[in-house]
């Protein structure tokens, strides 16, 4: 296998800064962990190769209420214009 070589073009100062000392902080020169780093990226599957199953299951609703919210205000309202004997106030 032939090892090739990535440059990466236009990294803001912050970004390199944060990089350097996380590589620091690892014991690693900053290739080494940018290496390391960008192997770990690659060994993991791409997004479109993972199941749709589990975030359809996040995002779908598991409780539904029986009632609109609108016609829950407008109840609210109608209870609390009875209690106190006063219409109730416009939106």
């Amino acid at each position: 296998m032939v090892a090739r070589t990535i440059q990466v073009r236009n990294v803001p100062d912050e970004v390199h800064g944060t990089l350097c000392s996380r590589a620091a902080a690892a014991g690693l020169s900053l290739s080494d962990y940018l290496l390391q780093e960008t192997t770990g990226v690659a060994e993991r599957p791409p997004v479109a190769d993972v199941s749709p199953a589990p975030v359809a299951a996040m995002a779908a609703p598991k409780w539904r209420p029986s009632w609109s919210p609108s016609g829950a205000v407008v109840t609210g309202r109608e209870l609390c214009s009875s209690l106190t004997g006063q219409p109730p106030s416009p939106l």
